[in-house]
């Protein structure tokens, strides 16, 4: 075990970015399966939420405590770290893949979908993300919260069965 801060988050990480990966390939592929589905913007939170909680769960079920403030704040931190970043890497994906460059008034485009919304959301932009990461981290804080203590909730009732 190393004495670095974030040691044990590890677990938690890995619990997370799989999940989180998992969760990805999911909606990729149902959104091949079935093409005229019409997803929620809002799927994209409530992925990071499930993955939020299943990081939440290891980290109590290996510490058996849930996490405290601190671990929480790098917890999310580096969850959010993760998701956008990889959000990120995906959309610039897309654009290198159709030949598009990847600057703020295309992105404007691409969320907004029409040319007029576009030039109306542009100088907001850079707002428009900064709440949406906003929103990822206390996703991912609130989540391991409740994860970890659902895993403690679990744990008191097998072992009250078992007592």
């Amino acid at each position: 075990m190393t004495d670095t801060p974030n040691a044990g988050l590890t677990r938690p990480l890995l619990a997370f970015a799989a999940a989180f990966l998992a969760g990805q390939g999911l909606l990729y592929a149902l959104g091949m399966l079935l093409p005229d589905l019409d997803l929620p913007s809002s799927i994209g939170l409530a992925l990071t939420f499930v993955a939020a909680l299943i990081g939440g769960q290891v980290f109590a079920r290996a510490a058996a405590r849930p996490m405290s403030r601190g671990e929480r704040l790098r917890y999310a931190a580096l969850a959010t770290v993760f998701a956008v970043g990889l959000m990120a890497a995906a959309l610039a994906g897309l654009f290198l893949w159709y030949r598009l460059p990847f600057t703020l008034p295309a992105l404007s485009l691409v969320m907004a979908g029409d040319a007029n919304a576009a030039a109306m959301m542009g100088g907001w932009l850079w707002l428009l993300l900064g709440v949406g990461v906003l929103a990822t981290f206390t996703v991912c804080y609130l989540a391991a919260s409740v994860g970890a203590r659902a895993a403690m909730q679990q744990q008191a009732r097998a072992e009250g069965r078992k007592g």
